[in-house]
């Protein structure tokens, strides 16, 4: 067994400088441990410290998400790590791990479709370093430890339906899907995406092999969203946001459902494209021969698909929507939210960004080309990418679910209706499929890899900046504290704000109606009157108290300011 696994790691040794290098820049670069709270991470966080300081699974009446795996996989790291370390660092750890193991899962899956080592390799290091995911990953929101457990059920699925079926894995894939069930509502889209590609594939009908086929897929999921449901419902209570999703999904007629769902469909194929951007470039020596071999069927897809890349990027282009369009993880001031009055700057200028779209389309076009081709090429096992395009159709929906509430947002005067972090789970398969498409193509991997570098570069020190930013921002805060500020009267930006003023606004406010104010007021902190508030820059009518260093690497001269409202008396 010991020679098997030495084989095993001898066998795949390109997984492990990526997966080094992971850890290294956790360890060494990114502030891992700070005892800050990321946008609204502080309302899963409390679920955490309730578990471990009174033993009880508990979820707070705002939180929109199910939850429960996420809370008990990081009450395991507090259990170990607090009081040593602050229990909103070690939340975060348990989220990195996940996500690394994940990356290892996604190594598999890829090497399941394609059997390249260096593909699978550059396919990993494309996940674990993407910009918006690894952002993500350094906080406690749900989406990345969604994401985590989506591509671990994706891997055991796809082991365990490519070849003769393997009940062992299969179960696994559902046990996996159980996990992401108790984080997030589309887990239950895992197992129907399943079903769904056995169906399609003719390997799903009516006799014993499918019925046991549907159970070890299905049933592990549906019977833990049973139990959760009663626990929910009969002992813990159904949290009020939980229901907005179900109330606002048809709010604005068939109309607005339609427009909702073609402005996703084209801000999800640019996203696709920085997704899959190190792998499309990898491919660019195949790009001149790829139609060559087309057939019938693949040119008239590929027609198609050319078609509505187009008329997509007319639409980017007459409405002004470049990248990135759905801004919130992911903005012109880098990495992470920027929830204060005035926030961070911006690091880079509209010129750029029109760039990096164009690459990003250019990028989807090159995917859709190299996927379409392969699938409709002679004599291809269609087996397991039959279940990873069914897996991701399904995770597409779920998208357009989620993102309901935010169907009439604007940001920048641009329509942007939904928030970028929604679109995670589309970002692992949607590599692996390209990934896929590209394992008997020419390539050249060493453009891939810069890709890959120069965003995993950006996504480190932007994420290093996105928590320093938080660090300093919690310190003034807790400097103006120390002045003689209570919470009540302090503006100190969304995460700040509710974590220590959240509940007791649900308490004494509720869920007031859209004010006037930051988002983060009306929906976490409506009972704070605002005299004193942190922000980047000074503010007319408005007094400088305090003022410290941001200390960010892609703006150094970044500052943050405690500033008194102009009718407010000081000292301070």
């Amino acid at each position: 067994m010991i020679r098997s696994g030495f084989a095993t790691v001898h066998m795949h040794w390109p997984l492990l400088p990526v997966i080094a290098a992971f850890a290294a820049a956790a360890c060494c670069i990114v502030p891992v441990l700070a005892a800050v709270a990321i946008s609204d991470d502080w309302v899963y966080t409390r679920s955490v410290e309730v578990l471990a300081s009174e033993g009880r699974l508990w979820i707070s009446p705002i939180a929109t998400a199910h939850l429960v795996f996420q809370v008990l996989w990081a009450g395991l790291f507090a259990a170990v790590l607090t009081p040593a370390f602050d229990i909103l660092g070690v939340v975060r750890l348990s989220i990195v791990a996940l996500w690394g193991l994940s990356g290892i899962a996604l190594y598999g899956l890829t090497w399941e479709l394609t059997h390249h080592r260096a593909l699978s390799a550059l396919a990993a290091t494309a996940y674990l370093f993407n910009p918006l995911g690894y952002v993500l990953a350094f906080t406690f929101m749900t989406d990345a430890p969604f994401t985590a457990v989506f591509v671990i059920a994706a891997y055991c699925f796809v082991r365990g339906l490519r070849g003769e079926p393997q009940a062992s894995w299969i179960v696994a894939g559902a046990v996996a899907s159980a996990a992401g069930v108790l984080i997030r509502q589309p887990g239950l889209l895992i197992p129907a995406g399943v079903l769904t590609a056995l169906l399609v594939s003719g390997r799903l009908g009516v006799n014993r092999a499918s019925v046991r086929f549907v159970i070890d897929a299905a049933a592990l999921p549906l019977l833990t969203y049973a139990v959760y449901y009663v626990w929910l419902t009969q002992i813990n209570g159904v949290p009020v946001t939980q229901t907005l999703m179900r109330d606002q999904l048809l709010e604005g007629g068939w109309t607005g459902f339609v427009r909702h769902a073609q402005q996703l469909a084209v801000i999800e194929v640019t996203y696709a494209g920085l997704f899959v951007l190190p792998i499309a470039l990898a491919a660019l020596p195949a790009a001149r021969g790829m139609f060559r071999s087309l057939s019938w069927l693949g040119r008239a897809g590929v027609g198609l698909w050319m078609l509505l890349v187009a008329s997509g990027t007319g639409w980017i282009i007459m409405t002004g929507h470049r990248m990135p369009q759905i801004p919130h993880f992911l903005s012109r001031a880098g990495l992470g939210p920027n929830d204060l009055i005035v926030a961070r700057a911006p690091v880079t200028n509209l010129s750029v960004l029109w760039a990096i779209t164009a690459l990003c389309i250019l990028a989807a076009l090159i995917g859709g080309v190299l996927l379409i081709r392969a699938l409709t090429a002679r004599d291809t096992d269609r087996r397991g990418i039959t279940v990873v395009l069914s897996l991701l159709a399904y995770q597409v929906v779920g998208v357009f679910v989620v993102s309901v509430h935010f169907r009439f947002w604007v940001i920048d005067s641009l329509s942007a209706p939904s928030l970028d972090r929604y679109l995670l789970p589309i970002m692992p398969l949607t590599i692996v499929a390209v990934a896929w498409a590209l394992r008997d193509a020419r390539t050249s991997l060493p453009l891939g890899w810069a890709a890959v570098l120069l965003l995993g570069a950006f996504a480190v020190v932007g994420t290093r900046d996105n928590i320093a930013f938080h660090e300093a921002q919690w310190s003034l805060a807790r400097a103006a504290n120390g002045a003689g500020i209570g919470n009540l009267h302090l503006d100190a930006g969304a995460s700040w704000d509710g974590y220590y003023v959240g509940e007791y606004s649900y308490e004494v406010v509720g869920l007031p109606r859209p004010q006037n104010r930051p988002w983060w007021l009306q929906l976490f902190a409506p009972a704070i009157d605002p005299h004193y508030t942190i922000a980047m820059q000074p503010v007319p009518g408005n007094t400088v108290v305090m003022e410290q260093s941001a200390r960010l690497w892609l703006d150094p001269d970044a500052r943050l300011y405690l500033l008194r409202r102009g009718d407010i008396p000081g000292p301070p």
